[in-house]
């Protein structure tokens, strides 16, 4: 377990440090959004500026004071508590601090989620830890990851539909991606089939439809390879 958690800190920082860019299209512009200092700090964090991390964490928590129902703000707190546990348990070695920080930022992930359903931010920040998450906890662990991951990739799918196709390559790839990937390892290979075909269809030529080909032919395509294609 500890092992697990332990590899999980890194894990988390390199999918939130370079996967949850800004997103170009919102969600409402009547949602409050996070500053984008703020924002920036964080990915400064996630890839070990500790000093920008804690300056993010402290900036989040002041508006959460202020704003309880700041879903943007939740969110990003949530991922950065998962991280604080991989701290604990890495600096620390406390596996009761760790594992109560693990469920406070799990909480966080999904009320989050709860005040602002409809966020293209909100549910790809919590879709993008778990997915990852879910690669580096105990087995026991990762359905109940994967399941709301996947609900989140859906949830951005539908909220795209009508424009989906004038969305930048990466952020379609990505989200096709990561959807094929939750689904192979929750066990539902047709639907991670068919977003695998999808990426060859409706991305030719490109470094995705080249992995998701390599993929449909061997199905023990590397995880760390499926998603985050830029950050490799």
């Amino acid at each position: 377990m500890k092992r697990a958690l332990l590899s999980l800190s890194a894990g988390i920082g390199l999918i939130l440090g370079f996967c949850s860019q800004p997103r170009e299209i919102h969600a409402a512009e009547s949602q409050p959004h996070l500053d984008k200092q703020i924002r920036e700090d964080f990915y400064a964090g996630f890839r070990g500026d500790r000093p920008a991390f804690d300056r993010a964490v402290a900036a989040t928590r002041k508006i959460l004071d202020a704003q309880p129902a700041h879903a943007e703000a939740m969110v990003f707190l949530g991922s950065a508590t998962l991280a604080l546990s991989g701290r604990a348990f890495l600096d620390d070695g406390d596996m009761q601090k760790g594992t109560e920080l693990w469920e406070q930022g799990m909480a966080l992930l999904d009320k989050a989620v709860q005040l602002q359903p409809a966020n293209i931010d909100v549910r790809s920040q919590r879709g993008n830890t778990l997915l990852i998450a879910s690669r580096r906890v105990p087995p026991d662990w990762q359905p109940a990851l994967l399941e709301k991951s996947l609900a989140d990739f859906n949830a951005i799918l539908e909220l795209h539909k009508d424009h989906f196709s004038a969305l930048p390559e990466r952020e379609r790839g990505e989200l096709l991606a990561s959807l094929a990937d939750g689904y192979d390892r929750s066990g539902d290979k047709d639907r991670s089939h068919a977003c695998l075909e999808r990426i060859v269809k409706e991305l030719p030529g490109t470094e995705y439809a080249r992995r998701a080909e390599a993929w449909l032919k061997d199905p023990s395509y590397p995880v760390d390879k499926r998603t985050c294609i830029d950050c490799q």
